[in-house]
């Protein structure tokens, strides 16, 4: 992954900066090995690897390997064309408030008019209009992502070689997570209170014991992958309680003393006597 913070994770792990870090993707050209202790050793690499075989000079500008201010004087129109493409309209329109515009050059004309970017003779100065979409492209202030295809996601593609009845169960069951936090319904109970409540082990009988297990194959529907983790090691402590409190306990008998005046040694094999009966 491109610009993520893989280099200034590194520099905070080692309280200085070893990585060098940039707003824009592409900052990062090789591998560097960092050591962080004597025994780990962290690799800060390139998020993007670049085929020139297989790619444009287009879309090394779009992918961040060629940068903004490396492009000179070079017409530009084909890169601003391309984003004006793939970006939603209302995204173009909410970030750069240009309503409507028939092409390219038409949308940089109005672009340089909003921004007062004016050259000799009060015309729209277009190469300046180029700059700010592809700065602002890199920098990822366009709002705009491409969702990963489903063959690469591996849930999935585990599912589909699966019978049918399993593989809609599986996907069912993977689509109740919710991988953002503010999903979760605060208002209703946790889970580890609804526990506590179902799972009641100074009386525990058969109803109890019912009421346990149809509460772990339940699904919350509202639960994210960490709610899920938290509420699978609350299941697993109650489970070690409910066992280690079923299990009888050793008891030691100990001997009715007659008389105090014992040695280190009397009461070392008496204690053993007593732990073989």
């Amino acid at each position: 992954l491109s610009n993520v913070g893989k280099s200034s994770l590194i520099n905070t792990l080692r309280r200085k900066s070893v990585c060098k870090v940039a707003p824009i993707p592409g900052e990062t050209k090789v591998w560097q090995y960092v050591a962080l202790t004597k025994t780990i050793f962290l690799i800060d690499c390139p998020g993007v690897i670049y085929d020139r075989e297989t790619n444009n000079d287009v879309q090394a500008v779009l992918k961040g390997v060629v940068r903004v201010e490396r492009l000179g004087n070079v017409d530009k129109t084909d890169v601003v064309n391309t984003v004006l493409e793939i970006v939603k309209p209302k995204d173009i329109v909410a970030t750069y408030g240009v309503s409507d515009w028939r092409d390219v050059n038409d949308f940089l004309e109005k672009l340089a008019k909003l921004r007062g970017k004016l050259v000799s003779g009060g015309q729209p100065d277009t190469e300046a209009a180029s700059r700010m979409v592809l700065y602002d492209w890199q920098r990822g202030r366009i709002p705009w992502f491409s969702a990963p295809p489903f063959d690469s996601n591996k849930q999935y593609r585990d599912a589909l070689e699966l019978p049918e009845a399993k593989q809609m169960k599986l996907i069912e069951h993977y689509g109740t997570f919710n991988i953002v936090e503010g999903a979760m319904d605060h208002n209703e109970k946790s889970d580890e209170e609804t526990l506590q409540n179902t799972c009641d082990y100074s009386g525990a009988d058969s109803s109890n014991e019912k009421q346990i297990q149809k509460s772990k194959k339940e699904t919350n529907i509202h639960a994210t992958v960490a709610s899920y983790m938290s509420e699978q090691i609350i299941l697993k402590k109650k489970e070690q309680r409910k066992r280690s409190m079923s299990e009888p306990a050793i008891k030691i008998p100990r001997a009715k003393e007659t008389n105090n005046n014992y040695n280190d040694d009397d009461l070392w094999n008496r204690f053993l006597a007593a732990a073989k009966k």
